[in-house]
């Protein structure tokens, strides 16, 4: 268990206790090295999780409308073609 999680797990939970642990932490040089994702791997990121959404949903739909009528899934197709090579080729690598 790290460090800081120990602070979640004690008894006495006050800002006083939080602070001075934490100092004591810092101290003792027991904290954790933050991590931040650089722009373009964020704005990456962000666009895959949107594109898996959108593909999700694509899916959702189609399958649903399935069961109403068997051409409207080909207009589905049609109309919302999902292709992960052509989407991502708009993204640096």
């Amino acid at each position: 268990m790290s460090q800081i999680s120990e602070i979640a797990y004690a008894k006495v939970k006050t800002d006083k206790v939080d602070s001075h642990t934490l100092a004591q932490l810092l101290r003792m040089d027991y904290t954790p090295v933050a991590h931040k994702v650089s722009n373009d791997k964020r704005q990456l990121r962000d666009a895959s999780r949107a594109r898996i959404m959108l593909v999700q949903r694509h899916t959702s739909i189609t399958n649903s409308c399935s069961f109403c009528s068997p051409n409207i899934t080909s207009i589905l197709q049609q109309s919302f073609p999902v292709s992960l090579n052509s989407s991502m080729n708009n993204y640096p690598k």
